[in-house]
Protein backbone atom coordinates (compact mmCIF):
# COMPACT_ATOMS: atom_id res chain seq x y z
CA UNK A 1 0.00 0.00 0.00
CA UNK A 2 1.34 3.44 -0.85
CA UNK A 3 0.24 6.98 -0.10
CA UNK A 4 1.74 9.81 -2.11
CA UNK A 5 -0.79 12.56 -1.42
CA UNK A 6 -4.42 13.29 -0.75
CA UNK A 7 -6.87 10.92 -2.43
CA UNK A 8 -9.37 13.74 -2.92
CA UNK A 9 -8.53 17.41 -3.33
CA UNK A 10 -10.74 18.38 -0.38
CA UNK A 11 -9.16 15.83 2.00
CA UNK A 12 -7.31 17.10 5.05
CA UNK A 13 -4.87 14.17 5.12
CA UNK A 14 -3.05 11.71 2.89
CA UNK A 15 -4.63 8.35 3.72
CA UNK A 16 -5.71 5.13 2.06
CA UNK A 17 -7.80 2.33 3.53
CA UNK A 18 -8.78 -1.18 2.49
CA UNK A 19 -11.77 -3.09 3.84
CA UNK A 20 -11.08 -6.78 4.34
CA UNK A 21 -14.27 -7.85 2.63
CA UNK A 22 -16.32 -10.72 4.00
CA UNK A 23 -14.81 -10.77 7.51
CA UNK A 24 -17.05 -10.31 10.55
CA UNK A 25 -14.91 -9.82 13.64
CA UNK A 26 -16.29 -10.58 17.08
CA UNK A 27 -13.94 -12.33 19.50
CA UNK A 28 -10.61 -13.41 18.07
CA UNK A 29 -7.32 -12.10 16.83
CA UNK A 30 -6.27 -10.12 13.77
CA UNK A 31 -2.53 -10.52 13.14
CA UNK A 32 -0.35 -9.32 10.30
CA UNK A 33 3.24 -8.52 9.52
CA UNK A 34 4.05 -4.96 8.47
CA UNK A 35 7.19 -3.49 6.93
CA UNK A 36 7.57 0.21 6.16
CA UNK A 37 9.45 0.49 2.85
CA UNK A 38 9.76 4.28 2.63
CA UNK A 39 9.33 7.32 4.88
CA UNK A 40 9.42 5.26 8.11
CA UNK A 41 9.15 8.40 10.26
CA UNK A 42 5.95 9.52 8.45
CA UNK A 43 4.04 6.22 8.32
CA UNK A 44 0.93 5.59 10.40
CA UNK A 45 -0.75 2.21 10.14
CA UNK A 46 -4.25 1.57 11.54
CA UNK A 47 -6.16 -1.65 12.20
CA UNK A 48 -9.91 -1.04 12.61
CA UNK A 49 -11.90 -3.90 14.12
CA UNK A 50 -15.60 -4.42 14.76
CA UNK A 51 -16.29 -1.58 12.33
CA UNK A 52 -19.97 -0.78 11.77
CA UNK A 53 -21.93 1.76 9.74
CA UNK A 54 -18.88 3.39 8.13
CA UNK A 55 -17.84 5.69 11.00
CA UNK A 56 -17.78 3.47 14.11
CA UNK A 57 -15.01 1.05 15.14
CA UNK A 58 -12.30 0.09 17.59
CA UNK A 59 -8.84 1.07 16.36
CA UNK A 60 -5.17 0.39 16.94
CA UNK A 61 -2.87 3.05 15.49
CA UNK A 62 0.84 2.37 15.08
CA UNK A 63 3.33 5.14 14.26
CA UNK A 64 6.54 3.12 14.03
CA UNK A 65 8.89 6.04 13.35
CA UNK A 66 7.69 7.74 16.53
CA UNK A 67 7.59 4.56 18.62
CA UNK A 68 3.95 5.37 19.29
CA UNK A 69 0.78 3.28 19.56
CA UNK A 70 -2.78 4.39 20.30
CA UNK A 71 -5.76 2.22 21.20
CA UNK A 72 -9.31 3.54 21.09
CA UNK A 73 -12.69 3.76 19.43
CA UNK A 74 -14.42 6.02 16.95
CA UNK A 75 -18.13 6.75 17.35
CA UNK A 76 -19.74 8.98 14.71
CA UNK A 77 -16.29 10.25 13.69
CA UNK A 78 -15.39 11.19 17.30
CA UNK A 79 -12.30 9.42 18.72
CA UNK A 80 -11.95 8.22 22.31
CA UNK A 81 -8.45 7.09 23.31
CA UNK A 82 -8.23 4.16 25.75
CA UNK A 83 -4.45 3.97 25.85
CA UNK A 84 -1.41 5.70 24.36
CA UNK A 85 2.29 4.88 24.49
CA UNK A 86 5.25 6.74 23.02
CA UNK A 87 8.10 4.59 24.32
CA UNK A 88 8.25 1.74 21.79
CA UNK A 89 11.11 2.92 19.53
CA UNK A 90 13.24 -0.08 20.54
CA UNK A 91 10.40 -2.53 19.92
CA UNK A 92 9.51 -1.37 16.38
CA UNK A 93 12.07 -2.23 13.71
CA UNK A 94 12.71 0.60 11.23
CA UNK A 95 14.16 -1.74 8.57
CA UNK A 96 12.43 -5.04 9.22
CA UNK A 97 9.13 -6.75 9.73
CA UNK A 98 6.91 -5.92 12.71
CA UNK A 99 4.08 -8.15 13.87
CA UNK A 100 0.87 -6.33 14.85
CA UNK A 101 -2.01 -8.13 16.54
CA UNK A 102 -5.34 -6.98 17.94
CA UNK A 103 -7.03 -9.51 20.19
CA UNK A 104 -10.60 -9.12 21.45
CA UNK A 105 -12.73 -11.13 23.82
CA UNK A 106 -16.04 -9.60 24.81
CA UNK A 107 -15.32 -6.09 26.05
CA UNK A 108 -11.57 -6.76 26.51
CA UNK A 109 -9.05 -5.79 23.81
CA UNK A 110 -5.27 -6.17 23.61
CA UNK A 111 -2.71 -4.69 21.23
CA UNK A 112 0.42 -6.77 20.71
CA UNK A 113 3.53 -5.54 18.90
CA UNK A 114 6.06 -8.20 17.98
CA UNK A 115 4.19 -10.63 20.27
CA UNK A 116 4.45 -8.37 23.34
CA UNK A 117 1.24 -6.93 24.85
CA UNK A 118 1.64 -3.15 24.83
CA UNK A 119 -1.90 -1.85 25.52
CA UNK A 120 -5.13 -3.17 27.03
CA UNK A 121 -8.63 -1.69 27.04
CA UNK A 122 -12.07 -2.72 28.13
CA UNK A 123 -14.96 -1.33 26.08
CA UNK A 124 -18.20 -3.00 25.00
CA UNK A 125 -19.40 -0.35 22.53
CA UNK A 126 -19.15 -2.63 19.48
CA UNK A 127 -19.95 -6.33 19.62
CA UNK A 128 -19.16 -7.29 16.03
CA UNK A 129 -18.25 -5.71 12.73
CA UNK A 130 -15.85 -5.59 9.84
CA UNK A 131 -12.10 -5.20 9.50
CA UNK A 132 -10.23 -2.35 7.77
CA UNK A 133 -6.50 -1.66 7.29
CA UNK A 134 -5.30 1.83 6.47
CA UNK A 135 -2.12 3.80 5.90
CA UNK A 136 -1.73 7.50 6.55
CA UNK A 137 1.21 9.72 5.71
CA UNK A 138 1.93 12.08 8.60
CA UNK A 139 2.86 15.70 7.99
CA UNK A 140 1.88 18.04 5.18
CA UNK A 141 -0.82 16.32 3.08
CA UNK A 142 0.14 18.38 0.01
CA UNK A 143 3.79 17.36 -0.37
CA UNK A 144 4.70 14.50 -2.68
CA UNK A 145 6.81 12.21 -0.46
CA UNK A 146 5.59 8.63 -0.79
CA UNK A 147 4.97 6.37 2.19
CA UNK A 148 4.97 2.68 1.29
CA UNK A 149 4.10 -0.25 3.53
CA UNK A 150 4.01 -3.96 2.74
CA UNK A 151 1.61 -6.22 4.61
CA UNK A 152 1.87 -9.99 4.66
CA UNK A 153 0.49 -12.95 6.55
CA UNK A 154 -2.87 -11.41 7.44
CA UNK A 155 -4.56 -13.91 9.76
CA UNK A 156 -7.94 -13.69 11.43
CA UNK A 157 -8.42 -16.44 13.99
CA UNK A 158 -10.64 -17.59 16.84
CA UNK A 159 -9.38 -17.63 20.41
CA UNK A 160 -8.26 -21.02 21.76
CA UNK A 161 -10.42 -20.60 24.88
CA UNK A 162 -13.14 -18.48 23.28
CA UNK A 163 -16.81 -19.11 22.66
CA UNK A 164 -17.06 -20.82 19.23
CA UNK A 165 -20.27 -18.87 18.56
CA UNK A 166 -18.31 -15.59 18.80
CA UNK A 167 -15.45 -16.63 16.55
CA UNK A 168 -14.68 -14.41 13.53
CA UNK A 169 -16.43 -15.49 10.36
CA UNK A 170 -15.89 -15.12 6.64
CA UNK A 171 -18.57 -14.88 3.97
CA UNK A 172 -17.43 -14.76 0.38
CA UNK A 173 -18.35 -11.25 -0.92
Amino acid sequence: MTVAGKCVYTSTSAVRGVDVRGVTFRDGEVRLDVRVMSAFERAQFVVQTRSVRGSNWHFATIRPGLGEVIFGKTVDREDTVFGHRTDLQDLLSPNGWNSVAVRSRGADHWLLINDLPVLFASDATFDAGGLTLSLRRLGDPDDDEEVAVVFKNLRVSALAVGDPGRAPSFTRP
